[in-house]
């Protein structure tokens, strides 16, 4: 059976992969999809993918995708862009647990690179230097978040739990278990991008407010000054926990920032936001320095 994707009804999931109706039973079949110049096919069995799914460009022939799936779970993946060169490649256990991928940029350059058997786990900046590498021992992991190579920002520990499937979940990072390159992280302020480097700045100022408060504010007034709207932004937020009139100049400057930040998710449509613009965020921390102390 062949019919339409748009004739699918999906009950019991948001997801594509389970829970496929068609007249109220279980679909086994192909569903079809046709977009300006690319047509998609997806196999399934009893509701599921199962098979098959790709989609081409009915232009020039070249492949947009090729998925295989068994029971709703992927077993490989396959991913080019316009000019056939491949951008990802996945590969799956028989339970759908990753085992092995690569995802390159539009320059053909390795960005993330994963081999399960070989525990690789890393991830790269666009120019292809180390951006991120996470090694497991035990029930832990650690991710370890470089500048460049040899130059380590952030070291972070967490728990590991696995499934009856054998697939392994990050589930939490140790309280307090980070370890910081003080001096680099410092000096480097300017030059970190927010793609990268917006979830190591809460843990950082975090710890600095804990062991060395001036430098941390120091450290908050070169974020402020950042061109990246999102750094300002977290200077905004940080700068109320201090009670102190550089604190208060330096948020009386982003007062005036009209800026809402927001950061695009590096491999996914979509991204990360804040509802306030940084000069909200600073006004409200100006109320906080004026609060009396609990």
């Amino acid at each position: 059976m062949k019919i339409h994707f748009d004739e699918l009804d999906f009950k019991t999931s948001p997801l594509y992969e389970y829970g496929a109706f068609y007249k109220n039973q279980l679909f086994t079949g192909i569903a079809y999809e046709e977009e300006d110049n690319e047509y998609y096919e997806f196999n399934y069995r009893n509701g599921n993918a199962d098979g098959r799914w790709y989609g081409i460009n009915q232009k020039t022939q070249q492949l947009i995708y090729d998925k295989y799936y068994r029971d709703g779970s992927p077993q490989e993946i396959k991913v080019w862009n316009e000019d056939g060169e491949l951008l990802e490649y996945e590969k799956y256990d028989h339970h759908g647990n990753l085992i092995f991928q690569k995802k390159f940029n539009e320059q053909g350059i390795l960005v993330v690179f994963i081999d399960k058997e070989n525990e690789i786990d890393e991830e790269y900046y666009d120019n292809g230097s180390l951006y991120r590498k996470t090694s497991y021992q035990n029930q832990t992991y650690q991710n370890t978040y470089f500048l460049d190579k040899d130059k380590w920002l952030m070291k972070e520990t967490g728990y590991l739990e696995t499934n009856e499937n054998g697939l392994t979940y990050k589930i939490g990072r140790k309280r307090d278990n980070y370890e910081f390159n003080i001096d680099l992280f410092c000096q480097e302020i300017p030059q970190l991008k927010a793609q990268f480097h917006a979830r190591l700045i809460g843990p950082f100022i975090q710890y600095l407010q804990k062991t060395d408060k001036q430098r941390a504010l120091e450290c908050l007034a070169e974020l402020a000054k950042h061109k990246e709207p999102w750094f300002r932004g977290e200077a905004a937020d940080y700068l109320g926990r201090f009670r102190s009139p550089k604190s208060i100049s330096i948020l009386n400057t982003l007062r005036h920032d009209c800026e809402k930040p927001f950061i695009r998710n590096r491999f996914e449509f979509g991204g990360s936001g804040h509802a306030l613009t940084i000069g909200e965020r600073a006004t409200r921390s100006l109320l906080q320095q004026t609060q009396p102390k609990s």
